[in-house]
């Protein structure tokens, strides 16, 4: 599982971004983020009615509707300021605890517990990965520490 591999060449800085990102996606954050750009979408609709409407009025009117619209912090990139704000918390750890957490990440993104190897931790994620895509995999693993490979179709 050359992808664990690959993560212990990441610098400090590549595996906080990493956690923060782990730590930021879910299903339910990516729909309402998505929900945020539809109701921002509805808001600049509003925003143009809004105006052609003041045009037929005072120039105050006008004014008014435009600055009450703009007074609503809209900003629908909630996923991104997450992201931030999990780095900024976690910038000031130890190279070593940043191992550690990212380590701990991979358990809960996995589903395991425990003290696991990290070819185990693998193999587990990118079973859960052919999982979520109905990819077929040719390999039962047990998950309590040994790989038990077989030839049937899992």
């Amino acid at each position: 599982m050359l992808f664990i591999t690959g993560l212990t060449q990441l610098t400090k800085d590549e595996k906080l971004l990493l956690i923060a990102q782990i730590q930021t996606y879910s299903t339910k954050k990516i729909v309402a983020e998505g929900f945020l750009k539809f109701i921002k979408w509805g808001r600049d609709q509003l925003e143009k009615g809004m105006n052609i409407f003041a045009e037929n009025f005072e120039e105050d009117l006008e004014v008014m509707l435009k600055n009450a619209v703009k007074n609503v912090d809209w900003d629908s990139d909630y996923l991104q300021m997450e992201i931030k704000r999990n780095y900024e918390k976690q910038k000031d750890l130890s190279e070593e605890q940043v191992d550690r957490l990212l380590f701990t990440e991979m358990l809960t993104l996995s589903g395991l517990k425990g003290e696991v190897k990290p070819e185990i931790l693998a193999n587990k994620i990118l079973h859960n990965v052919a999982d979520e895509y109905k990819l077929k995999t040719y390999e039962s693993v047990s998950y309590t520490h040994l790989t038990l490979p077989t030839k049937r179709i899992v």
